[in-house]
């Protein structure tokens, strides 16, 4: 707006009121040369002179857009049909001050002061201008902050600055939202216009990890299918977090052995989304192993060693020392496959296959030893018996 003081109060409705605004040396200005590049910020027929003191004219404050350095022209087109030369505006009743009247020290603003000399418009400032002007900053409109995710805090969705205040610009939970920016007293945006501003923000979900570490069963057993989550901020947990659901995993049904890639699935979380990471289930089949455990054991039993079963008689099995502590030795390496809660599917079925090997090669003999030979004894035995009988 622009303000000029009023002297008199006699009434005057120009038929045309024009006020242009422009840069302005102060080269220029000493000199009172008329500015030429001026822009044209209010055009009417106000009333003037109704009371004393300043008049102010509003103009839209985008039709002209001051740098901040040069100085500034005013330029007053107006057209009375009967102008009362009583009514004056303070320091501009000469063609002299009208051109060049200006200052720099708004605290000393005298209107009413008297007119100095024609040089002291030229050689320096004064204190006693006619025109108060009221300019306003022009300001960017506020944008949503970018890349917000959910912290567990109270984030600003639109920064805070100068020239303007915020409402609904922070939040905390993931989501989107709105602010509204309204200018302060002074301010203006710098697409020209005064109204309150919306934006839009959001705040995105934090991520979480839902993990199937894996696990090996064996056939007919149940698996534990644990599920772990990580990723939770600010000291969250399963348990604290808003809304959170666990996501599962499920194993293949019917169960047979074999390995499983197994990922979680599902789950929820207001403030979280999740990713998952696949894990392994590991159903052996034992059960072919330790029946050839069983089968071997069997085969050494009743097997006693010897060189070559001479020394037993038939009655006897035997085995060379060599080959009973080889399938000894199967059967331990076989057993320990099946012991071991680590080991897969394919080291079982080898361990099994090596086992029946070492037990097909297992050669058990009759003892070669002869028995003793047949003295008669026994005839004589049946003899006595009989003659013992008939009583002699």
């Amino acid at each position: 707006s622009i303000a000029f003081n009023c002297t008199s109060t006699k009434k005057l409705q120009p038929t045309s009121f024009k006020i242009y605004l422009g840069h302005y040396s102060s080269t220029a200005l000493k000199k009172y040369t008329v500015p030429t590049d001026m822009t044209l910020v209010y055009s009417g027929t106000p009333v003037i002179g109704i009371e004393k003191g300043w008049q102010t004219f509003d103009f839209n404050e985008s039709l002209f857009n001051y740098n901040g350095t040069d100085s500034l022209a005013v330029i007053v087109v107006e057209s009375t049909d009967s102008e009362p030369y009583s009514l004056k505006f303070a320091c501009s009743n000469t063609e002299t001050a009208s051109a060049c009247s200006y200052g720099s020290n708004y605290v000393a603003y005298d209107p009413t002061k008297a007119n100095p000399s024609s040089s002291d418009y030229r050689e320096g400032e004064r204190y006693r201008p006619n025109v108060q002007l009221s300019f306003v900053e022009k300001i960017a409109v506020p944008v949503a902050v970018d890349g917000l995710t959910y912290n567990g805090t109270e984030q600003a969705g639109v920064a805070a600055g100068k020239g303007y205040t915020l409402e609904g610009a922070t939040a905390t939970d993931a989501g989107d939202y709105t602010a509204i920016a309204k200018l302060a007293a002074g301010y203006l945006w710098d697409d020209g216009t005064t109204e309150d501003k919306t934006i839009s923000y959001s705040i995105a979900k934090a991520k979480l990890n839902a993990a199937y570490a894996g696990e090996t069963i064996m056939l007919g057993d149940a698996p534990a299918l644990a599920v772990t989550v990580t990723g939770f901020v600010n000291g969250e947990t399963t348990e604290t977090a808003a809304g959170f659901a666990a996501p599962t995993v499920s194993a293949p049904d019917p169960q047979e052995a074999g390995t499983f890639g197994l990922t979680p699935a599902g789950g929820a979380a207001k403030n979280y989304e999740f990713t998952y990471t696949q894990g392994d289930l590991v159903i052996l089949d034992k059960s072919k192993l330790n029946a050839a455990i069983a089968e071997a054991t069997g085969k050494l039993e009743g097997v006693v060693p010897s060189v070559d079963g001479s020394d037993l008689y038939p009655d006897k099995s035997w085995a060379t020392q060599a080959d009973i502590d080889s399938l000894k030795a199967a059967i331990a390496e076989a057993q320990k496959v099946a012991d071991d809660k680590n080991t897969t599917q394919d080291q079982v079925n080898s361990a099994q296959i090596a086992l029946e090997t070492a037990a097909s090669a297992f050669k058990v003999s009759a003892g070669t030893k002869v028995n003793p030979p047949d003295c008669g004894f026994a005839d004589v035995k049946a003899e006595i018996a009989e003659f013992g009988a008939a009583g002699v």
